[in-house]
């Protein structure tokens, strides 16, 4: 039983076109509201169209290349942070106190002790303790992360000291083992102090690093330097030639086109309100649809005066559309994958060869004013569309139907190595990962089989598939 044949109340002339448009409306909404360039270009390629000159002052960008290779390269050499922790001098300092004092008691109560002139001149030592361990932790002590260390004692690193930021390199910021190294030299030779190894343990047992590693700092300081980056390496002043009607674009003419694409999307996008450009895709989609309701008057009037026949048609549109919309917005997929074929595959087992082949061009129009991949996603999708039309699609046979696919995968793999190869690329440079696509494609136009039979009872179509079983011999009737 149809789920729309109660809706017969519905006038049909004002249904039609209320459907109509709350299409375009919906289609509409679903493209993006910002300019569209006027000129198609691809590196490899010759320039098309007229000789171009600087309209203003172009900054010459980057390529993407470029500014990763910069960016790459200020994160390999970047310092990493340490910070100064201000409170551990001067508690291992209060420590040295008393451990001295612990350790002067103890040969205090020794009569027979080897440190007499540390009993007569404790004061005189204790002072000299302190203020060698306040210098020591004022130059600081580094325990360096074991990643700083690859790149060996040159390593540079930042110190934060209070709001002072210094650079050292970590040969020049010692270790607590090289301060206990360094310990026994200094007291011994330079201290003037007669039992100066009296000292010695005490000072060991309050070395530790004061200086860490901040990461939180060091990710702040490197996204500051990321973003003092510089995106532009000169400009093309108004007036000068950017490039001349059939010059192959190279690297060079394609960043200067990429430079005059951002700045002018830039320049027009201020002085065009969201309503302007939103009326431009207005405009577009009524035409394309005004055509097909068109092509429907005169060519299909068993579509066009049947509103549940017009809701069909305006479902695939809508449908499509927003699959489109959706890969759009997501950064890993590609609209090559959608497998516009269905369309044709099952208006075809519904009507005839020319509606379904004039349904799937309308709808690819349509769906190339949401994408971004250019003329390639018209060119091989109506491409892929006429050759499932010309093909044996009935789903009933399946081993024609997989014989269709196979066709339609054959179109898409030969349109797109034919675009790559006229667009300039070798086989390297080919993008293996668009026939992966491709190939996702055609698996999900297998999804017709099942459509069928479901878009059948709930529009209350007849496909060859119901015809073929209700001639088989073995059904009650025919028995």
């Amino acid at each position: 039983m149809s789920t729309f044949r109660n809706i017969v109340h519905i006038p049909i002339a004002v249904g039609r076109y209320v459907l109509m448009l709350a299409l375009v409306a919906f289609v509409s909404f679903l493209n993006p509201n910002q300019l569209t360039f006027k000129y198609e270009y691809e590196k490899g390629r010759s320039w098309a169209y007229e000789d171009l000159t600087a309209p203003f002052d172009i900054p010459l960008l980057k390529s993407e290349a470029d500014l990763a290779l910069e960016k790459a390269s200020i994160i390999d050499e970047f310092p990493p942070c340490y910070r100064v922790d201000p409170n551990i001098g001067p508690s291992k300092t209060e420590a040295f106190k008393e451990g001295f004092d612990k350790q002067f008691n103890s040969i205090r109560a020794d009569q027979e002790t080897a440190f007499q002139d540390v009993l007569s001149r404790s004061d005189t030592y204790r002072q000299y303790g302190s203020k060698l361990l306040g210098r020591i932790y004022q130059r600081g002590i580094l325990e360096p992360d074991p990643a700083h260390l690859q790149k060996g004692k040159e390593q540079v690193v930042n110190i934060l000291t209070a709001n002072t930021l210094k650079t050292q390199t970590l040969q020049n910021i010692p270790s607590p083992t090289q301060v206990k190294r360094w310990l026994g030299d200094t007291l011994l030779y330079q201290s003037g102090l007669p039992e100066a190894e009296f000292l010695i343990p005490v000072l060991e047992e309050n070395i530790a690093p004061n200086l860490f590693y901040d990461d939180s700092l060091t990710q702040k300081m490197l996204a500051r330097e990321l973003s003092q980056v510089t995106t532009t390496r000169g400009l093309i002043p108004a007036g000068e030639p950017i490039i001349d009607k059939g010059s192959l674009i190279t690297e060079e003419l394609y960043d200067k086109l990429s430079s005059f694409e951002a700045r002018y999307l830039d320049e027009f996008s201020v002085k065009m309100s969201f309503w302007q450009i939103f009326s431009g895709h207005i405009l577009l989609t009524t035409l394309v649809i005004g055509i097909y309701l068109l092509y429907l008057s005169f060519n299909e009037p068993r579509v066009f005066q049947s509103f549940r026949n017009l809701l069909f048609m305006a479902t695939w549109v809508a449908l499509f559309s927003y699959l489109v919309h959706l890969v759009e917005d997501t950064v890993v997929l590609s609209a090559y994958m959608i497998p516009f074929c269905i369309v044709p595959i099952v208006i075809k087992n519904f009507f005839n060869d020319r509606l379904a082949l004039f349904t799937h061009i309308v709808i690819v129009l349509i769906a190339s004013f949401l994408s971004t991949l250019g003329y390639e996603f018209t060119f091989l999708h109506i491409l892929a569309g006429i050759v499932a039309v010309l093909t044996n699609t009935e789903t009933r046979y399946w081993s024609k139907f997989f014989l269709s696919l196979f066709f339609i995968m054959l179109s898409y793999g030969i349109g797109f190595f034919g675009l790559s190869l006229i667009q300039g690329a070798d086989w390297t440079a080919i993008d293996w990962r668009t026939l992966g696509f491709f190939l996702l494609n055609v698996i999900l136009t297998l999804l017709a089989y099942p459509l069928i039979p479901l878009l059948e009872k709930v529009f209350g179509f007849t496909s060859s598939i119901t015809l073929a079983e209700l001639g088989v011999l073995n059904r009650p009737l025919l028995k």
